[in-house]
């Protein structure tokens, strides 16, 4: 019996090569913009700042129950976030 591979073309083989390269290029592009929506700020970090402006001081709550300072800045997309003194600037 002989390969199915060796039965095609030249041609389909490239035609089904680069349908494959596209379609671990696309799902490679939906996994990093899945993960760069989750590097944002944590929603609980705008709920902070909803009543306050740019700049106001704002208390933020750790996971281990600990109170530290922020401040409410805006992100790029012009919201605004409760981000600890102290956290790097990008």
């Amino acid at each position: 019996m002989t390969p199915i591979s060796s039965k095609l073309g030249a041609a389909t083989r490239i035609l089904f090569l680069r349908a494959g390269l596209g379609l671990g290029l696309a799902a490679a592009a939906s996994s990093l913009a899945m993960a760069q929506d989750k590097a944002g700020p944590p929603k609980e970090a705008f709920t902070d700042c909803k009543q306050l402006a740019d700049g106001d001081s704002c208390p933020i709550t750790t996971p281990d129950g600990k109170s530290i300072k922020g401040t409410c800045m805006a992100t790029p997309d012009k919201k605004l976030a409760c981000v600890p003194k102290d956290a790097p600037r990008r």
